[in-house]
């Protein structure tokens, strides 16, 4: 059965609930900003973004996300270290999304996706590479990336290497809308298996399958 979670009842590095709508309006103000600012700067310096065949995108981006988090769901139920410190910071972040609707979850990851992917590919990556070379500008993006997601190291590191991945993504393809729209669908999906079927008791007792012991 899924855990319940008290807004009143705060643990030590836990995040505590917040309504759906709150979420909403504050994440998608936060990451609605970077929309503007990534699309401010990309048009004050001139930096070349590479938009590609949108219907391509959306399509390549759906695949790309749902294959993103089957990777990344997998990796999660290893034994090694750094998958047990990826399981405890899960553990922290997801009780914040935890009174979120489905919907909301998915506007949420919406404004991420789009504005995320605008300033750290679509500006930085773009804007790096320009002077330094494309893997400067995918290296440089991505630890700015990860370094905006500092929920704690191994989570940082864990950002920087999606980061990698979506940044090589957009460079081969060409494509912003489909690096969009795969950030936007692994957010989505993980948030919506986080919420319906991870945050179920003790790391110990995690059943993949969203199961009851």
């Amino acid at each position: 059965m899924k855990k319940e979670v008290d807004e009143q009842e705060v643990e030590e590095g836990v995040m505590v609930a917040i309504s759906g709508r709150e979420l909403v309006r504050i994440g998608g103000l936060v990451e609605l900003s970077m929309l503007v600012v990534g699309g401010f700067l990309v048009w004050l310096l001139a930096v070349p973004v590479m938009v590609g065949d949108v219907w391509w995108g959306i399509v390549g981006g759906i695949v790309g996300g749902v294959v993103m988090f089957g990777g990344v769901w997998v990796s999660l139920w290893a034994e090694w270290g750094w998958a047990q410190a990826l399981r405890r910071d899960l553990d922290r972040v997801l009780p914040l999304f935890a009174q979120a609707n489905w919907w909301q979850l998915g506007l949420i990851s919406l404004c991420a996706g789009v504005g995320e992917e605008m300033l750290f590919r679509g500006f930085l990556q773009g804007w790096i590479g320009e002077w330094g070379g494309v893997w400067l500008g995918i290296v440089v993006s991505s630890v700015l990336f990860g370094l905006a997601h500092a929920i704690s190291v191994w989570y940082v590191i864990y950002t920087m290497v999606m980061g990698v991945v979506l940044g090589v993504a957009y460079q081969t393809t060409g494509n912003l809308v489909g690096v969009m729209v795969a950030h936007f669908v692994y957010d989505w999906v993980a948030l919506l298996y986080g919420t319906r079927w991870w945050y179920e008791g003790d790391v110990s007792d995690r059943d993949p399958y969203g199961g009851d012991d």
